[in-house]
């Protein structure tokens, strides 16, 4: 009955030991973007942006700005990320466009959000003809969390 009582104290120390011993959630992590700078010739820029938090996934660069959307497909809300210095100025002839990575629950996905003049902001999504700007994904069997 003691060895019993021995292995039982030996499995929990080992298994509170083993998750108090996460240094995983200590290390900073950086996920890279790129965005077009000019849209006329298709010049890319690379952004090596800090992941901050991950319910929600949040991130930080002082060259991007979060902005909020409504997804055309789902309908629903989202955020995402544009460069501040790819703002498109409206001629009065229609609504104010940006590219970037909008977060959909799973990946970052390139495409281009709308401001309405109403206040509803719509983001579109690229799709497969955006060449150079993938979706931004976790690895295999991972996930941002």
């Amino acid at each position: 009955m003691k060895k019993i009582k021995y292995i039982i104290l030996i499995l929990t120390l080992s298994f509170v030991y083993s998750c108090s011993d996460d240094n995983s959630i200590n290390e900073k992590q950086y996920l890279n973007l790129k965005f077009k700078t000019n849209h006329k010739n298709n010049e890319l820029l690379e952004i090596e942006v800090e992941i901050i938090s991950y319910n929600p996934i949040k991130l930080k660069s002082d060259l991007l700005r979060e902005v909020n959307a409504i997804d055309e497909k789902t309908g629903k809300e989202m955020y995402g990320y544009v460069l501040i210095s790819n703002h498109t100025k409206s001629n009065g002839l229609g609504p104010i466009d940006e590219t970037g990575y909008f977060f959909d629950g799973e990946c970052f996905v390139w495409g281009t959000m709308y401001y309405g003049d109403n206040g509803v902001n719509l983001f579109v999504e690229c799709g497969f003809n955006c060449i150079g700007l993938d979706d931004v994904c976790p690895g295999w069997n991972q996930a941002f969390v």
